[in-house]
């Protein structure tokens, strides 16, 4: 059967069984072209895969790679890109800081992010190297995006995967930059001999300190000393904000909360209510005294009552035995003749 003869006409399936061929020629319909085999079967993407990462954390793209800045080997295992993107943002979260920005235009040039970093960044602050290919999550000029076939790819590797983390992001390029950067954002404006922060600058944040907070927190002049010590090791953009946060957790139990109003109302509240609880537990304790009292009271009666009912019963005994006694034959006995008294007549005789 020759299924090029006539494109246009349907095939009848039903007509019957066809004659074996050994090959079948594809319709020669022109909007639908010949299919390729296909050279690489894509993996499905539920299959965990483990892949060696050597992590490397640099604050430039061109800074050298050396044992200073590489991390301990470390393995990926995951089924796919995204669970790929959350495992290492969750490994390595912890040593980005918050992300530099650069403005041509401004003066000076740097400046520095007001939140913390996402995950939506992740682009700007990581990226893979592989075979000289760079490799990033998202789309991103020069860069190979990764997918489940390039995960599968790395895990078949002998190699581990070298994995550059930014530490502030992808706006420093070069090393002047960076220098740049650390001189007018990260250092502060005034050190000492040793490069610490100077005198001046801890006695300026424990001012801004007790004026924002000094109302609320009570302490001595070492704990706003400590407290200000932590700020300053803080990048300087960063340390008016962290002036009008509260006291962070290791310092906070250091201080001593000033109440406000409605607090010290509360508190007079919570006292007079212990007054009231004493008295109650008082008045409830001299009472029990009089419920014992009471109850020996009412012991004492049911005790008496007890008696008066055995002596009330004893003496309608007695009653009832003080009443006529009914003989049988009595009139028997009473038609019987006195018989004279022979015997004492003499008595009667004398007298």
């Amino acid at each position: 059967m020759d299924l090029e003869a006539d494109s246009e006409t349907p095939t009848d399936l039903t007509a019957g069984p066809a004659e074996p061929s050994a090959t079948v020629t594809p319709p020669s319909d022109p909007t639908i072209g010949p299919v390729e085999p296909s050279a690489t079967v894509t993996p499905p993407s539920e299959v965990l895969r483990s892949i060696r990462i050597t992590p490397v954390i640099k604050t430039t793209p061109r800074q050298h790679t050396n044992n200073n800045n590489t991390l301990e080997e470390w393995t990926l295992n995951a089924v796919n890109v995204d669970a790929a993107r959350t495992a290492i943002w969750n490994k390595f979260r912890d040593r980005l800081e918050r992300r530099a920005i650069f403005d041509e235009s401004a003066n000076p040039p740097f400046t520095i992010s007001d939140s913390d970093p996402a995950i939506e960044d992740i682009d700007s602050y990581l990226y893979f190297e592989k075979d000289s290919r760079k490799h990033c999550f998202g789309p991103k000029p020069g860069f190979s995006t990764v997918s489940n076939v390039i995960l599968t790819n790395w895990s078949k590797s002998l190699t581990p995967v070298t994995l550059l983390m930014l530490k502030h992001g992808d706006a420093i390029r070069i090393t002047a930059h960076f220098q740049q950067y650390d001189k007018t954002v990260l250092q502060p404006i005034i050190t000492d001999r040793a490069g610490a922060p100077a005198e001046v600058l801890h006695t300026e944040i424990i001012a801004q300190l007790c004026e924002q907070h000094g109302s609320q927190y009570r302490a001595g002049l070492i704990t706003w000393r400590l407290w200000a010590n932590e700020i300053l090791k803080l990048p300087v953009p960063q340390q008016a904000n962290a002036i009008r946060e509260p006291p962070p957790s290791q310092i906070i139990q250091l201080f001593d909360r000033i109440p406000a109003a409605a607090e010290e109302r509360l508190q007079e509240l919570r006292s007079t209510m212990n007054l009231a609880r004493e008295v109650l537990g008082s008045c409830h304790a001299n009472l029990e005294p009089i419920k014992l009292c009471a109850q020996d009271h009412m012991r004492r009666v049911k005790s008496f009552e007890l008696v008066l009912a055995a002596l009330q019963r004893a003496v309608d005994g007695l009653q009832g035995s003080l009443g006529p006694i009914e003989v049988g034959g009595g009139a028997a006995f009473n038609s019987i003749p006195n018989m004279p008294d022979i015997d004492h007549e003499y008595l009667l005789a004398d007298s």
